[in-house]
């Protein structure tokens, strides 16, 4: 760091100028993952009072200070072309109440407003080792692991982010690639339940065999159980269920069949004797 860049004579004669070699401090693609990363905090996060100008710009906001309370506060922002830093407060180090998403971020966006009054900087480009890969919010929620998404997973279930090349994960959406799922049947009260897994991803299609026929009973969403209510007493029945999603473009997109065991539901009581009324 240099803070003096030449030294002149009376006659303009250079005394002294200062050679600067540059130093590379981050690869490209380290550079603009973090780049990356302060554009959403200038949208959404601490810095997001620079959400108001009409152009690009990656932020970081910070404040310090001891248990008694703060003592500095600054934003950092940046676009493609110029670097702006605002500090806030006390010489002598004494406590303030100002924080780093607070004034200064106010400060730093009237500063590039001005900067940029005549004409928008150009926006960020991405290096060749960098590229943008869908992944897999719901499997993520879940257990925390960063899985691509499926082709056509559906819509709000996915995220769009940046990685290096080398780094973009192998593994896809177990969920949605290929729709699964377990089913256990009961007879309670002369009706068929049906418990299912996974009814938090999947709708489901149900086939009910029986000697007679093979009916397709139901097509939808399912809360945890389906009960099949249209069973005759001293029936054998066995069901054939396939899981799907509507996927992005709106196609149904179908998981592997499951084919239950059959169930054979209980007698019809028999009617009353008239000499016993």
């Amino acid at each position: 760091l240099s803070f003096i860049r030449k030294l002149e004579g009376k006659d303009k004669t250079l005394l002294y100028g200062r050679s600067a070699v540059p130093v590379r401090a981050f690869s490209e693609d380290t550079a603009a993952l973090t780049i990356d990363m302060m554009q959403t905090a200038a949208k959404e996060g601490t810095a997001k009072k620079l959400s108001v100008l009409p152009f690009p710009v990656a932020a970081k906001t910070g404040t310090s200070g001891n248990d008694a309370g703060n003592t500095s506060a600054w934003t950092i922002a940046c676009t493609a072309l110029h670097t702006v830093g605002v500090w806030m407060g006390n010489a002598d180090n004494s406590l303030t109440d100002i924080t780093g998403g607070g004034l200064p971020c106010h400060y730093a966006m009237l500063l590039n407003k001005k900067l940029y009054e005549h004409g928008a900087p150009p926006a960020f480009t991405l290096p060749p080792s960098v590229t943008e890969c869908s992944i897999d919010m719901t499997g993520y929620s879940n257990d925390h692991i960063v899985r691509l998404a499926a082709p056509d997973q559906p819509p709000g279930t996915t995220a769009r982010e940046l990685f290096r090349k080398d780094f973009v994960p192998k593994e896809n959406s177990a969920i949605y690639t290929q729709p699964h799922d377990q089913a256990t049947v009961s007879l309670k009260d002369g009706a068929i339940c049906i418990d299912l897994c996974h009814t938090q991803y999947y709708d489901y299609e149900i086939m009910r065999e029986d000697n007679d026929n093979n009916t397709e009973i139901y097509s939808g969403e399912i809360d945890g159980t389906f009960t099949d209510k249209t069973v005759s007493p001293g029936k054998k029945y066995r069901y054939r269920i396939r899981p799907y999603y509507i996927g992005e473009s709106g196609a149904r997109i179908y998981g592997e069949e499951i084919v239950t065991p059959y169930v054979m539901t209980g007698k019809a009581p028999l009617p009353d004797k008239w000499w016993k009324r």
